[in-house]
Protein backbone atom coordinates (compact mmCIF):
# COMPACT_ATOMS: atom_id res chain seq x y z
CA UNK A 1 0.00 0.00 0.00
CA UNK A 2 1.30 3.38 -0.91
CA UNK A 3 0.25 6.48 1.01
CA UNK A 4 0.80 9.91 -0.46
CA UNK A 5 1.91 12.42 2.17
CA UNK A 6 -1.22 14.48 1.41
CA UNK A 7 -3.39 11.51 2.51
CA UNK A 8 -2.01 11.34 6.03
CA UNK A 9 -0.51 14.80 6.54
CA UNK A 10 3.11 13.64 6.63
CA UNK A 11 6.31 14.96 5.10
CA UNK A 12 7.04 11.99 2.80
CA UNK A 13 5.18 9.35 0.79
CA UNK A 14 5.32 5.97 2.52
CA UNK A 15 5.07 2.37 1.41
CA UNK A 16 3.62 -0.42 3.58
CA UNK A 17 4.16 -4.03 2.50
CA UNK A 18 2.79 -7.12 4.25
CA UNK A 19 5.58 -9.48 5.24
CA UNK A 20 6.55 -12.43 7.43
CA UNK A 21 9.61 -12.53 9.64
CA UNK A 22 10.96 -15.86 8.42
CA UNK A 23 13.73 -16.07 10.99
CA UNK A 24 11.27 -15.26 13.82
CA UNK A 25 8.75 -18.11 13.52
CA UNK A 26 7.12 -16.51 10.46
CA UNK A 27 5.66 -13.72 12.60
CA UNK A 28 3.28 -11.52 10.55
CA UNK A 29 4.40 -7.92 10.13
CA UNK A 30 4.43 -4.86 7.89
CA UNK A 31 7.51 -3.37 6.25
CA UNK A 32 7.41 0.46 6.33
CA UNK A 33 9.64 2.79 4.33
CA UNK A 34 9.50 6.14 2.58
CA UNK A 35 9.30 6.23 -1.21
CA UNK A 36 11.29 9.44 -1.56
CA UNK A 37 15.01 9.52 -0.83
CA UNK A 38 16.41 11.15 2.25
CA UNK A 39 19.96 12.22 2.88
CA UNK A 40 22.61 10.36 4.84
CA UNK A 41 21.95 7.11 6.72
CA UNK A 42 18.21 7.83 6.99
CA UNK A 43 17.75 7.04 3.27
CA UNK A 44 18.38 3.35 3.99
CA UNK A 45 15.95 2.99 6.91
CA UNK A 46 13.28 0.31 6.77
CA UNK A 47 10.97 -0.19 9.75
CA UNK A 48 9.16 -3.37 10.74
CA UNK A 49 5.73 -2.99 12.38
CA UNK A 50 4.31 -5.90 14.39
CA UNK A 51 1.77 -6.57 17.11
CA UNK A 52 4.52 -7.35 19.65
CA UNK A 53 7.82 -5.87 20.77
CA UNK A 54 10.40 -7.80 18.73
CA UNK A 55 13.14 -6.96 21.23
CA UNK A 56 11.14 -8.30 24.18
CA UNK A 57 9.55 -11.28 22.40
CA UNK A 58 12.59 -12.53 20.47
CA UNK A 59 15.45 -10.95 22.41
CA UNK A 60 16.60 -8.88 19.44
CA UNK A 61 19.42 -6.39 19.85
CA UNK A 62 20.89 -3.71 17.58
CA UNK A 63 22.80 -5.36 14.72
CA UNK A 64 20.82 -8.64 14.76
CA UNK A 65 19.81 -9.96 11.34
CA UNK A 66 16.18 -10.83 10.63
CA UNK A 67 15.02 -12.48 7.41
CA UNK A 68 11.95 -10.70 6.02
CA UNK A 69 9.78 -12.34 3.34
CA UNK A 70 7.70 -9.76 1.45
CA UNK A 71 4.19 -11.03 0.73
CA UNK A 72 2.23 -10.41 -2.44
CA UNK A 73 -1.40 -11.21 -3.09
CA UNK A 74 -2.31 -13.59 -5.89
CA UNK A 75 -4.62 -11.97 -8.45
CA UNK A 76 -8.20 -12.95 -7.63
CA UNK A 77 -7.25 -14.21 -4.17
CA UNK A 78 -7.25 -12.74 -0.68
CA UNK A 79 -4.42 -15.01 0.45
CA UNK A 80 -0.92 -13.52 0.55
CA UNK A 81 2.00 -15.49 -0.86
CA UNK A 82 5.77 -15.04 -0.45
CA UNK A 83 7.50 -13.14 -3.24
Amino acid sequence: MRFDRAEYGGERDILLLPCRLASLNGHAAWLWTTTTPREGDARCVVEIITDVSLRATYGLEDGDTVRVDILQRDPGSCAPRPV
